[in-house]
């Protein structure tokens, strides 16, 4: 009861592959709770082609980002968007996680990869933050491209999914069942479903 829900839906055209940038905030009435549903993102590269192309560049909505481990991607495209401003931030663990459990509970289906959780301690006011970042991290998807020159390869992994959940003063324990309840709550639209597959 009281907690507060906030959205944000942005467009940007310039990103061909991946338009669309949703997240969602929820927040106990005290402010010493909270879930995110954070922004998907993308890191590709490939293996002709990439003169000029620098590392960390983005383009058409993707990173440049030859062959990113999960840590990588997790660290420049998902914590440090969230919380890159926030003071004495520190990674205080990783952990492997269930990428088939994380896909279920999404309801995301037929997808491969891995799946990380991080821990990242702040100070928050007088107090002190966790907050626990999860992500599932595609497996490679190799786009072919056959022309004059023969044929190229592109190369994409999506971080799917993620989301955080934080708290102060130690409750972030008491957090996980709410969490439960928001994730098996997220509706997709069929409609929606279908274009993109048929697009």
């Amino acid at each position: 009861a009281g907690w507060r829900a906030s959205s944000q839906v942005r467009w940007d055209y310039t990103s061909a592959n991946y338009p669309v940038r949703v997240q969602v905030r929820l927040q106990s009435p005290d402010g010493k709770m909270w879930i995110e549903l954070l922004p998907i993102d993308a890191v590709y590269w490939m293996d002709r082609f990439t003169q000029g192309l620098r590392v960390g560049q983005r383009s058409y909505g993707a990173v440049y980002a030859p062959n990113a481990t999960i840590e990588q991607a997790m660290e420049s495209l998902v914590i440090r968007p969230a919380r890159g401003n926030v003071q004495g931030l520190k990674i205080v663990e990783r952990r492997p996680v269930d990428p088939v459990r994380m896909a279920q509970a999404f309801k995301v289906q037929n997808v491969r990869g891995e799946a990380m959780a991080m821990r990242v301690r702040y100070p928050l006011g007088n107090a002190t933050a966790d907050e626990d970042f999860y992500t599932l991290y595609t497996a490679i998807q190799d786009i072919p491209y056959t022309g004059p020159q023969g044929t190229s390869h592109e190369y994409h992994r999506v971080l799917l999914m993620p989301h955080a959940v934080g708290a102060v003063d130690g409750l972030l324990p008491t957090v996980y069942p709410l969490l439960g309840v928001v994730v098996a709550s997220l509706q997709r639209d069929p409609a929606y479903q279908q274009h993109m597959q048929a697009v």
